[in-house]
């Protein structure tokens, strides 16, 4: 069988990713992860209602299925970010900011690992694009 969830890879002003500890019980019971925010709610309401932010969504990323010994998990990663002042959302036990520099082994379900490695990319080309807008510009 094959399930689904979406994942929210939600960045703020500071370049980093919120996260949020899953329950003990179930699959990667207390491991850091992506908030989940299911399908019953559009992606900006949610996030409004949940953690009362304002996001702009940017993009979904490619499906990633990630294979149990009894079911396949289909993950659509969605790039948003924080229109407004994260101040709202203080590191708490079960959510912080994690800097994409980080080195911190907090414990990440594999699927989570990856998408955090391809964030970290991203934010790299993005910010060598920048660079190099800025120097067109000025060069």
């Amino acid at each position: 069988p094959v399930r689904s969830t979406r994942m929210l890879m939600l960045i703020n002003h500071d370049h980093n990713i919120l996260l949020e500890r899953r329950p003990p019980a179930g699959i990667w019971g207390g491991l850091w992860g992506f908030p989940e925010p299911g399908d019953e709610l559009p992606l900006e309401h949610w996030v409004q209602e949940r953690l009362g932010l304002t996001v702009k969504p940017l993009e979904d990323w490619p499906v990633v299925r990630h294979t149990f010994s009894h079911f396949h998990l289909d993950i659509t990663p969605v790039l948003a970010v924080v229109n407004d002042d994260d101040s709202r959302i203080m590191d708490d036990a079960g959510r912080l900011w994690y800097e994409l520099e980080s080195n911190d082994e907090l414990g990440f379900a594999a699927p989570v690992e990856k998408l955090i490695n391809r964030l970290f990319t991203w934010q790299n080309n993005r910010a060598a694009d920048e660079q190099n807008r800025t120097v067109c510009k000025t060069g």
